[in-house]
């Protein structure tokens, strides 16, 4: 589970996009009330641009899938 408040880095991995790119999750949805599904999160990136929702699993995977170095950095939710 990802927290709010979660850290990730993200570098493309086509080597034309290869510039390193840093995220936070600002927000969960834990339940269908609202516009977002279950298991959304909103995040913002740190480069500027328009915060969007994204299913938690797809994020965690497109994650995983990226270049070199990208990661979760903090988790929250894990921390103790």
């Amino acid at each position: 589970m990802l927290g709010v408040g979660t850290l990730f880095r993200y570098k493309f991995a086509e080597a034309r996009q290869h510039t390193m790119r840093y995220g936070v999750v600002t927000e969960r949805f834990d339940s269908d009330r609202g516009l977002e599904p279950q298991g959304s999160v909103t995040i913002q990136w740190m480069h500027g641009g328009e915060p969007y929702s994204v299913l938690e699993s797809d994020l965690m995977a497109m994650v995983k899938s990226g270049g070199p170095g990208s990661g979760i950095l903090f988790n929250p939710a894990q921390s103790t």
